[in-house]
């Protein structure tokens, strides 16, 4: 059951419960039934309202400053991989999320892998994939893959090169994620492509 269903579900059955309590409150009050119905329907309305702004939103206030100062960092890093790639390059993306909710990822949320695509238009990315499709199992099980056998598929298959956030690995694990797949791709440290945080790497599979 999805995540979005289930929400449904759930504020349905609190929808009901709410109005069946109001009915029971009002019970005798004198009112008539259609009146109860009326009650408890405005009631459970506004409290539903309460509950799903409270339940996408919260109390979090995003910090705006920094959303932007990160958007602009990933359109230069991106411009730069789009100049090393080439136009129609098609990019591997790692670490795997399923499209779409997937639920965060050690530091990294839901979607934030659409961060290349949404300053690229001519790149392709592999994240995105239909859930369950063909080219979306290939997609979990090549980023299974130890680097060596990883990268061998990725150039059998036409990648030009691995756009990686290290967010979506644990802290102790990251430096050696990208430290394995460089060398497996023939790199030194001075041919991947950062962002300006050190999250966002690119890493070129051109090398044989």
């Amino acid at each position: 059951m999805s995540k979005r269903l289930k929400s449904f579900l759930i504020s349905l059955l609190v929808g009901v419960l709410l109005c069946a309590m109001v009915i029971f409150i009002n019970r005798d009050q004198g009112y008539g039934l259609l009146r109860q119905l009326c009650d408890g329907c405005f009631v459970a309305a506004v409290l539903l309202l309460g509950y799903g702004y409270w339940e996408q939103q919260g109390l979090f206030t995003p910090d705006y400053e920094k959303v932007q100062q990160i958007w602009y960092q990933d359109a230069a890093f991106m411009a730069e991989v789009e100049d090393a790639a080439g136009e129609g390059a098609m990019l591997f993306t790692l670490p795997y999320m399923k499209n779409f909710e997937n639920g965060s990822l050690n530091n990294m949320w839901d979607y934030t892998l659409l961060r290349g695509p949404l300053h690229s238009k001519t790149l392709k990315f592999t994240y995105g994939a239909g859930y369950g499709t063909k080219n979306d199992l290939w997609y979990k099980e090549t980023s299974a893959l130890e680097p060596e056998a990883m990268v061998a598929e990725l150039r059998a298959q036409g990648m030009t090169g691995i756009y990686l956030d290290l967010d979506g690995y644990a802290v102790e694990d990251q430096q050696a994620t990208l430290a394995g797949l460089t060398a497996a791709a023939g790199c030194a440290p001075g041919d991947v492509i950062t962002s300006e945080s050190g999250m966002l790497c690119y890493i070129p599979l051109g090398q044989e």
